[in-house]
């Protein structure tokens, strides 16, 4: 008697890693689009309720946005002003989806960032060169000033399990009246040039060089 032996179909281990690989690719798509999708809807909502509360004042919905959009975009140094205001937002938004996927809630970014000008401000004054080297290294002090800032929270939280979200937020109270006692005194960093006469608490301009052009 003759028995006939089938071959066996082995499974190819590449086709399944593929599986797997468009899977993941396929999830983090659909990610992506509920992301974007999410952020077009709150973008309307934000307009719609915006415009709602210009109009139930009386105003110009069309308008106050027509009035928006120039005075960021298209009349001169819009861009320049624009991007000056939105670049620390940006980086506290950085801040927060870091320490946020790390499981951990900073909100304590304002103060951070204070810190941080607060190093460039001192770099800049104080540092000789030119005038690129002294903006490079002064934007490097920054976020050496913000990251040793963050670092109190962090250093509480490991030391004695002090609430990150609590040390955060007391944090950024202490930092602007740290900035206030800087600027105050004639030995650290208050102004004692003319432009300044009725001394009030602040650095000295920093010089042309020095500064981001807008």
């Amino acid at each position: 008697m003759t028995q006939t032996l089938e071959p066996e179909t082995r499974e190819d281990p590449g086709s399944s890693t593929k599986d797997v690989d468009s899977a993941q690719e396929e999830r983090k798509l659909q990610r992506a689009g509920i992301q974007i999708g999410l952020f077009a809807a709150f973008f309307s909502l934000a307009l719609a309720v915006s415009a709602a509360l210009v109009y139930a004042v009386g105003g110009s919905p069309t308008e106050v946005l027509d009035t928006l959009i120039d005075g960021s975009l298209l009349i001169d140094g819009a861009w320049g002003r624009t991007l000056i205001d939105t670049v620390p937002m940006l980086l506290v938004a950085v801040g927060v989806v870091v320490a946020f996927r790390c499981g951990l809630y900073n909100i304590g970014q304002e103060g951070q960032v204070a810190i941080g000008a607060l190093f460039a401000v001192v770099v800049a004054l104080e540092m000789p060169g030119p005038g690129a080297l002294v903006m490079a290294m002064a934007l490097m002090a920054s976020a050496l000033g913000g990251g040793l800032w963050a670092g109190v929270a962090a250093g509480a939280y490991f030391w004695r399990r002090v609430d990150v979200l609590i040390g955060t937020l007391l944090l950024t109270f202490i930092a602007p009246k740290i900035i206030l006692y800087l600027t105050s005194k004639e030995s650290l960093l208050l102004d004692v040039s003319g432009s300044n006469s009725r001394r009030a608490s602040q650095s000295e301009q920093l010089s042309d060089g020095v500064r981001l052009t807008e």
